[in-house]
């Protein structure tokens, strides 16, 4: 049987009247849509934990949309709170019921993804005797798909300790935290801030906001949540942050001795001020600001790096890159610091410019410095960046800085530093990643690097990997060591994958069959390579048909031959600037390969007659110009432009190259026109001319005349009549 203790608070049959290890404290406003979702996630912890849940009604049974009959089913208390725009007072009042040994708190429009790692936590107890605070992950929703996403941290579990009591009326936390803590890989969906109640919600804790700031005006969190709900991407949010931003920092500076929490929230007003300013581009008031603040505030190394960043920002585009530098190789320095103290990391770490401390930024950062030193050709600059850089296990974010430091070394002959970034990324086998062979290639590509050469630098690395192993083969090509050079290749059974696709033109140019190196690769990754080649001749088109030959040549026919070769030509084919006569060379070689690669995969009756609609486009397309250039051979000319005219209907990709045929027929057929009717005006001349000569006896004479008409216009009925004439005379 259900009772109530007093008048605010119910209480379940099944409640727990003795301390627990764990109580779960929910804020129940009107979230039926989300707070089914929420308990049932926090079920798993109430069944297998030594825990109570503790549900805070905020509206009251009159009032509630049915949240509150769903949390009964879960609750062991509940309690009464009248609402009074106060979030740290609604927490404290489930706080106060609280007999667990920790305290873990969420809200109706949250919900845990899993809960496996809170479960592994608390039903071990060396380490949930061992810490104070738990933090975890929260996804904050920017749209109602789920798929735009604030990732943080929160401490949302602690360890209750005497006095520990909830603060702050909006965007509330806890007045302590005590070392250590730990962070586990739980996470919870929030959508609270999107849908139709997120402009009312920012619009009320703004309200709120500003109230507690008139009762507290030193009260620098409510100041940093104030200036966090503006952003600064409109120009009146620009504003509005410049505004409340100097006003705050005034009050900061009024403050005696602040403590770290307080210096913490005038670092993020700071820095709300700063982005402001950059993102108007006032360079020079944005450095004066910096110049102004920053001795007041006393930096830890995560603060370091966000202003490292913002700072970096003014400097670089305030054409100043020498001082811009020295803040990219700070910002390094505080991540390596930040890395090797997890703990202290966990502690620094501010859900307000997350984004703004990661391997991403500072790769980012990196990469935009090293761009700059790269168009100054400063090489010995980017080396020396790149020996500050963490290269170990960020293989996921050096796409871009990976090719500048390349090219630095190769330009430096520094092969050492290079070296060095390979054993830091390689994996413990040896192999390099994928980005390594797609940075050689992009600096081949440059139109400053010496191909041959580059291949040279890059074969002396000392690595088995298999991408080195083909620098090695074609850095020897054409010398006595290639033999060898392919021996190990083979051996180490290379396949044509991307990024050794480079492979597969070296064994096509040293007129060795690819099969073995070909044969067992998934179509998926066959066609990955396919696409790579297809890539790397588009830049030298005019090479394509000699190369497609040489494959031919080296390459018995096969479904995968037919289809680079198809792939190959149609690249070509396409090309905007293709010419007639060599759209006439290929066609035909393409329509074979389409059609021998089709036949390879489709039965027989789908490519005959009007061809199968189950085929592809470019398959009918392919069958269709194949008949075509056949009808053109036997000088069938009607059916020739019919079968044109049929696969383009089928693949209206072809549309230019089909209608350049036709109109080059066109013209021939109406300059063949002109030709012809000049033919007959002469030779109506000439016939009037032969009619005289034979009405004056002049038969003889007359003869040759006919006979060149008669070659001039075959078939020429009143010609042969002249001839008649001719002859009767005679």
């Amino acid at each position: 049987m259900n009772r109530t203790i007093d008048n605010k608070v119910w209480e379940s049959p099944t409640a727990k009247s003795t301390k627990c290890l764990l109580t779960i404290s929910l804020l129940v406003s009107n979230s039926i849509t989300t707070i089914h979702n929420c308990l049932e996630s926090l079920r798993p912890l109430l069944e297998q934990v030594d825990s109570e849940l503790i549900v805070v009604d905020t509206v009251g049974a009159e009032k509630s949309d049915g949240s509150l009959e769903v949390a009964k089913k879960y609750a062991d208390k509940i309690v009464r709170f009248e609402w009074c725009d106060d979030f740290a007072a609604a927490r404290n009042a489930g706080l106060k019921l609280a007999q667990g040994e920790w305290f873990l708190f969420i809200d109706d429009d949250e919900w845990f993804d899993n809960v496996k790692s809170l479960l592994a936590f608390f039903n071990n107890k060396k380490e949930y005797t061992q810490y104070n605070t738990v933090y975890f992950n929260k996804h904050n929703y920017q749209n109602l798909e789920g798929t735009i996403y604030r990732e943080i941290k929160t401490p949302q579990c602690i360890k209750l300790f005497k006095g520990l009591k909830f603060e702050g009326r909006i965007h509330e936390r806890f007045s302590l935290m005590h070392l250590p803590f730990k962070h586990v890989d739980a996470f919870v969906h929030h959508y609270g801030y999107v849908g139709k109640s997120s402009k009312k919600k920012l619009e009320r804790n703004e309200k709120l906001l500003k109230e507690s700031l008139i009762e507290d005006p030193r009260n620098m969190h409510m100041w940093a949540q104030l200036l966090a709900g503006y952003g600064v991407r409109t120009e009146e949010e620009r504003k509005k942050v410049k505004k409340e931003a100097v006003k705050a920092l005034k009050q900061f500076a009024q403050i005696d001795k602040p403590d770290g929490s307080i210096q913490r929230d005038a670092f993020t007003i700071f820095a709300y001020l700063l982005r402001a300013l950059i993102a108007e581009k006032k360079w020079k008031t944005a450095l004066e600001v910096k110049q102004k603040y920053e001795p007041l505030l006393h930096l830890v190394q995560y603060e370091c790096c966000i202003l490292d960043n913002l700072t970096y920002i003014i400097f670089i585009n305030s054409k100043r890159e020498n001082e811009a530098a020295k803040y990219v190789l700070d910002y390094v320095k505080n991540y390596h610091w930040l890395k090797k103290h997890k703990e202290e990391y966990l502690k620094q770490e501010s859900f307000y410019f997350k984004s703004d401390v990661s391997l991403t930024k500072l790769f980012g950062l990196s990469a935009d410095l090293l761009i700059h030193e790269k168009k100054n050709k400063n090489w010995q600059k980017v080396l020396h960046v790149a020996e500050k850089l963490p290269w170990a296990g960020s293989v996921e974010h050096i796409n871009q800085t990976l090719p500048i430091v390349m090219m630095a070394a190769y330009h430096a002959n520094n092969l050492k530093i290079l070296q060095e970034i390979c054993e830091q990324i390689a994996d413990k086998g040896g192999k390099l990643p994928v980005i390594f062979g797609i940075a050689v290639r992009a600096v081949k590509e440059d139109l400053e690097v010496d191909e041959k050469k580059f291949v040279k630098f890059i074969a002396k690395l000392q690595s088995e990997d298999a991408f080195i192993l083909i620098q090695r083969a074609l850095d020897a090509e054409k010398t006595g060591m290639f033999t060898q050079r392919m021996s190990k290749l083979q051996k180490a059974q290379v396949k044509c994958t991307v990024p050794y696709d480079e492979l597969f033109a070296l064994l096509i140019r040293n007129k060795i069959d690819p099969t073995p190196h070909i044969e067992s690769l998934t179509y998926e990754e066959y066609l990955a390579t396919v696409n790579q080649i297809v890539i790397v001749y588009a830049k030298k088109r005019a090479q394509i048909p000699a190369f497609a030959e040489q494959i031919e040549q080296v390459w018995d026919s096969c479904s995968k031959r037919e289809l680079l070769l198809m792939s190959l030509r149609h690249k070509y084919l396409f090309s905007p600037d293709i010419t007639t006569a060599e759209i006439k060379n290929e066609l035909g070689n393409y329509a074979d390969n389409v059609v021998n690669f089709a036949q390879t995969i489709y039965l027989p009756e789908l490519l005959e007659g009007e061809t199968s609609s189950m085929l592809p486009s470019e398959i009918r397309f392919g069958i269709f110009v194949q008949r075509a250039i056949a009808e053109r051979k036997a000088e069938h000319e009607a059916q020739y432009l019919a079968d044109l005219r049929q696969g383009l209907k089928y693949y209206e990709a072809a549309d230019r190259l089909i209608k350049r045929l036709l109109r080059e027929y066109d013209e021939k057929n109406q300059k063949q026109q002109q030709v012809n009717a000049e033919m007959a005006r002469l030779g109506s001349q000439v016939k009037v001319q032969v009619l005289e000569m034979l009405q004056r006896g002049e038969n003889k004479q007359a003869e040759p005349l006919i006979l060149e008409l008669a070659e001039l216009l075959p078939g020429d009925l009143e010609v042969k009549k002249l001839w008649v004439l001719c002859h009767r005379g005679l």
